[in-house]
């Protein structure tokens, strides 16, 4: 994308944080190495409900990935009802992490978090805004290469730092 199509960063950031209202945010850990394995039971009923239900709509399968564990949280949680912007984090470790920012959060418990827990194998924790949460989204965007997930209105988009207007290198002489 040409830099003249490129969005900025901060009037779109700016925009997105002040229509929500967003209070608190949570952050989702994926780990690959701590999920279970399918049984080959867990894989017969599998089998046998692709042949029931093959577009799924009342059962899921285990997921296997990051992307997966995330959107079945996503839908089983209720959260994509509303409105949510989500940083995803591909960690050096091998670990995902997704900071979720959830319109109307006070709307769900703690429940939320344990079911991310129950099939990702990760953990999860909910977080009041830190003082500058456009910033830090900013940052990990910008300067850390991390995704940015935007559901607005029942639409879902992905955008990465290529998509907006380069930020300038930081001057490392003033630290």
């Amino acid at each position: 994308m040409d830099d003249e199509n490129k969005l900025n960063f901060h009037g779109f950031i700016e925009k997105l944080f002040e229509d929500q209202g967003f209070g608190w945010y949570a952050i989702l850990c994926f780990d690959s190495r701590r999920m279970r394995a399918s049984s080959a039971a867990y894989l017969e009923v599998e089998t046998a409900m692709d042949e029931f239900d093959p577009k799924r709509r009342i059962w899921d399968r285990l997921p296997k990935t990051a992307s997966d564990c995330f959107k079945q949280w996503v839908r089983r949680s209720g959260i994509e009802e509303h409105d949510y912007v989500c940083v995803r984090e591909d960690r050096k470790d091998g670990t995902v992490r997704f900071f979720v920012f959830v319109s109307l959060w006070w709307r769900y418990d703690d429940s939320v978090l344990s079911l991310w827990k129950s099939f990702s194998g990760g953990w999860a924790m909910k977080k009041p805004l830190p003082g500058n949460p456009k910033g830090m989204v900013g940052n990990k965007v910008m300067r850390e290469g991390c995704t940015l997930i935007v559901h607005l209105g029942g639409g879902i988009r992905e955008y990465t730092s290529d998509d907006f207007i380069p930020w300038k290198p930081k001057d490392e002489s003033q630290f």
